[in-house]
């Protein structure tokens, strides 16, 4: 593929690239959670930037989740709409594979974690670039006595900060770089995934690892009647 745009919309940081043969076009920026308001018209400006046509695209890659429920749905719903309507491809991309890919130089294990609210994390363990754990929706002592199995453990993602406040641990090494943008990661993911699988499926949608606060309330407080 010459040309793949690549957007992740699961937290905070709104990340946007695209990719035109050896040559990439990145934006990043915290939007206060807007990204319905603000995704298309930072792609429009991307594509400009880059001298291109939105036709030029041939493959679309978005990320899946775990994150933020709302922008997940805004960026798989972008991504499907897009792609349907170009007629091209696209591929959804595991949030926390997309944080974890950039160090998989790294000896040791990474655990990308994202805040999940609640007083708990999404992460996963991964070693050499590969996933070694489930997906998990972990509280974090849990997850900290998890950690301590493994000599060397670096910590990235957005909720790294919530995940280490009031405690000092020397079990991690902390990533000075975790709250960057993953568009690139997801590009470079997402044309592997397509090359190795192909591209997702029509009925693919985020990848979910709880029921959303209007799911939880409908279940705890049925309407009258039902």
């Amino acid at each position: 593929m010459k040309t793949i745009l690549g957007f992740d919309t699961s937290g905070e940081v709104l990340s946007i690239c695209l990719k035109h043969g050896s040559r990439y076009y990145e934006i990043n920026t915290i939007d206060g959670y807007k990204h319905a308001q603000t995704l298309m018209p930072l792609i429009d400006r991307i594509i400009q930037k880059m001298n291109l046509q939105v036709e030029d695209i041939e493959l679309i890659a978005c990320s899946k989740g775990p994150g933020s429920f709302t922008g997940l749905r805004i960026g798989v719903s972008t991504a499907k709409g897009l792609a349907y309507g170009l007629g091209i491809p696209y591929v959804l991309v595991p949030s926390l594979d997309a944080i974890a890919v950039r160090h998989s130089f790294f000896n040791g294990v990474v655990l990308p974690v994202i805040d999940a609210r609640k007083g708990r994390f999404y992460a996963a363990f991964y070693k050499n670039g590969q996933r070694i754990t489930d997906y998990m929706d972990i509280e974090p002592e849990k997850l900290r006595a998890k950690s301590s199995q493994f000599s060397q453990v670096l910590l990235t993602g957005s909720g790294a900060p919530q995940f280490l406040s009031g405690n000092r641990d020397d079990t991690f090494l902390q990533d000075s770089f975790y709250d960057s943008g993953i568009s690139r990661n997801i590009i470079c993911l997402g044309e592997k995934q397509f090359n190795d699988r192909g591209p997702s499926g029509i009925s693919e949608g985020p990848l979910y690892l709880r029921k959303s606060e209007a799911e939880l309330n409908r279940m705890e407080n049925p309407a009258d009647g039902e």
